[in-house]
């Protein structure tokens, strides 16, 4: 039990600091594209709000199921976002080569959501929307999808039996130990 705890409390420790890892990555994007006045009036009205309303007036009545579903949309959003400032910046420093689409967005566009008109940020973009749709598809098939199409057909799926390999599922169940003479084994 005692390892099964630090083990949670471990996890539980990496999660945090990956999402504040994630946050001081995109604050620093954001910080370099827009300055520090602006990183530190957004954080100053997130914290604000995020204190102010939902802590205080909501906590009792807050739909959490909902948050988490909001808040794995904005993820996905963030990663998006990421992906387009990212490939950006590979390109401002040569590592990535810059090939213009003939398309005029505003420069808003790019500040802050992170969409360029070019050839390599785009196709990055889609193919980073591509795999958080997908994974969520998939998951939904394995969740949902698949044990409702067994459900119709009638087929029964038996939870494999822990410790016990394969071929000791399919032998039928041992017998019962006999008592010895003397009663004591």
């Amino acid at each position: 039990m005692a390892a099964q705890t630090i083990g949670l409390g471990q996890l539980g420790l990496t999660s945090v600091y990956r999402e504040g890892f994630e946050t001081v990555l995109l604050l620093q994007s954001l910080q370099l594209s827009a300055g520090t006045a602006t990183v530190v009036e957004g954080a100053g009205l997130g914290l604000a709000l995020t204190l102010a309303v939902v802590v205080f007036a909501l906590e009792p009545k807050l739909p959490y199921k909902k948050m988490l579903i909001f808040t794995g949309v904005l993820i996905g959003f963030v990663l998006i976002v990421m992906t387009g400032q990212t490939a950006r910046t590979m390109q401002g420093t040569g590592w990535l080569s810059i090939h213009a689409i003939d398309v005029d967005l505003p420069y808003w566009l790019g500040l802050w959501f992170g969409v360029f008109p070019t050839w390599d940020t785009l196709p990055a973009q889609l193919l980073a929307a591509a795999f958080v749709i997908g994974s969520y598809l998939l998951a939904q098939e394995v969740k949902v999808g698949r044990p409702r199409r067994r459900a119709r057909r009638g087929e029964v799926t038996a939870a494999p039996v822990v410790g016990r390999g394969l071929e000791a599922q399919d032998a039928p169940p041992a017998a019962p130990p006999q008592p010895v003479a003397g009663g004591t084994r």
